[in-house]
């Protein structure tokens, strides 16, 4: 943006812009997700990044920035947190942390590598406005995808897997339970039982002795 625009000052004011509007959506998100559904907010949110790209790559003035920083709030404060509240509905038992972590390397690591590579190739080679604009079809490309998956058939078959899988770790994680309960129950008889056998047999041999001595 400094690069269109020629004003580091504005570039200042865009953080500040950006960071204020993190917080107050970071706070009522969980409102939003359960208002509106988690689907429909990350529809929103790739909306927002389609409108954001646009009027990035069609400014002229270098103050027309910050009629797009105000999107910051919903492209990634509600974006993330419907991206980890649905990682974590669709998480096996017990692995909602790891799915979460595997998100946060996705999105953080490879996702933030492979856009800082291939964005700087793009913009070293056509400049910065196609380079949003390449910004807007990659947009328009999440959105369709969620928007597929919102299609019953899809939907249902995604989830009816996912219940399943959970089923399935649920029930083997029971079993588990069980025969650890199961094995442990029978270890701790056995050591209680053997000093008994010990003592029976002992007590059954001092008889024996005691008739023979007789």
């Amino acid at each position: 943006m400094c690069a269109m625009c020629f004003n580091t000052f504005v570039c200042t004011i865009v953080v500040v812009f950006v960071e204020n509007k993190q917080v107050p959506v970071f706070w009522v998100s969980g409102y939003i997700m359960k208002r509106f559904g988690v689907r429909n907010c990350l529809v929103f949110t790739f909306i927002c990044f389609f409108f954001r790209f646009l009027i990035y790559s069609l400014m002229k003035s270098p103050w027309t920035v910050l009629a797009a920083e105000p999107l910051h709030g919903i492209t990634f404060a509600l974006m993330w947190a419907s991206c980890t509240n649905f990682a974590n509905e669709i998480a096996p038992p017990g692995l909602g942390a790891t799915m979460q972590g595997v998100l946060t390397g996705l999105h953080f690591g490879l996702g933030l590598g492979l856009g800082s590579v291939i964005g700087g190739a793009v913009f070293d080679s056509y400049g910065p406005r196609p380079t949003f604009r390449s910004g807007m079809g990659t947009s328009a490309f999440a959105l369709l995808i969620i928007l597929l998956s919102k299609v019953p058939f899809i939907n249902n078959r995604f989830f009816r897997d996912s219940l399943s899988l959970k089923e399935k770790t649920s029930t083997m994680s029971y079993r588990a339970l069980i025969d650890n309960l199961s094995s442990s129950s029978s270890d701790d008889d056995e050591e209680e039982f053997k000093p008994i056998m010990f003592t029976h047999q002992t007590q059954e041999d001092s008889d024996t002795d005691s008739d023979t001595n007789v």
